[in-house]
């Protein structure tokens, strides 16, 4: 039961960013501190967005891109 749980609440963060970048963050790209600092409040912390943001780049919703200013930026994919 513990680990449905934690796979259910990582989705549920991992959905709630995404509804972020897709109606709030106008921008096609988006970086690390981009993501802890603008983004979600419960995202303030760089390791939890660095995680919520592998989960949505795992399931195909951001995709890495180098970025000559940030190291960890990805490309939202809108729809």
């Amino acid at each position: 039961m513990f680990g449905a749980s934690l796979v259910g609440r990582q989705i549920h963060e991992a959905e709630r960013l995404l509804h972020w970048l897709r109606h709030v963050w106008t921008e096609p790209t988006v970086s690390l501190p981009d993501v802890y600092q603008r983004g979600p409040s419960f995202l303030r912390v760089a390791a939890t967005a660095r995680r919520v943001a592998q989960t949505l780049a795992d399931h195909g919703y951001l995709e890495p891109v180098q970025d000559k200013d940030r190291r960890e930026a990805w490309r939202i994919v809108r729809e």
